[in-house]
């Protein structure tokens, strides 16, 4: 049984996928905690190891529920506070400077770095899903938290209707860590995307304390 703590995580961010409209057709608002911590040896297939991620929370809003902009930016802001993270990172492809503006109006001062995608999704979350083929993420506390997570991770493709917030406010999250090679902020071209379901998310018994 493998245990984290949030002393264990030298880095904490809170990633958003906003969803700028509401109603019937609005998107999830994707929100994916995660941090960079320990190595562990029991499924790292990397030597040597930089550091793993470690997928904290799911607390995505569903299109369902219909928020509003200020709800999700409260839920963001409540999911900084519980996990004493240290930054935002949100997608402004579709709101721009008001994705952050309307953070601030939540918390000022809130520590949040806006970034854009130049890419499509797939390859956006390649170098995320290198990781997890190296057993280097891993998704902390019951497996019931991460399923709807998990089954975009592992079955979104570029033809599917619905959109992946869940797995974009994950890839963005976990790119922040620099964990990937390419940096924090704005990601680069490159491979396309390769989740695969046998790698499981290396879950390991892991348990948040």
């Amino acid at each position: 049984m493998i245990f984290i703590a949030r002393s264990d995580l030298t880095r904490v961010v809170v990633g958003v996928d906003p969803a700028m409209t509401s109603g019937e057709n609005a998107d999830e608002t994707g929100i994916i905690v995660a941090g960079i911590g320990p190595h562990q040896p029991e499924t790292c297939r990397v030597d040597p190891c930089p550091g793993h991620a470690y997928v904290l929370d799911d607390a995505t809003i569903e299109s369902t529920a219909r928020p509003t902009v200020d709800e999700w930016a409260r839920r963001v802001v409540e999911m900084f506070d519980d996990w004493q993270a240290d930054r935002v990172i949100a997608e402004g492809n579709q709101g721009g400077d008001l994705v952050t503006q309307v953070l601030r109006t939540q918390r000022a001062g809130l520590p949040v770095t806006r970034v854009t995608a130049r890419v499509g999704k797939r390859a956006r979350a390649e170098p995320v899903a290198a990781l997890y083929e190296q057993g280097r993420v891993h998704h902390v506390g019951s497996p019931l938290r991460f399923s709807v997570l998990e089954d975009q991770l592992t079955a979104w493709t570029q033809s599917s209707s619905e959109s992946p917030d869940r797995l974009d406010a994950l890839v963005w999250a976990i790119t922040s860590l620099g964990l990937t090679g390419m940096g924090s902020g704005i990601i680069p071209d490159v491979a396309p995307l390769g989740f695969m379901k046998g790698n499981d998310f290396d879950l390991g018994g892991l348990s948040a304390l």
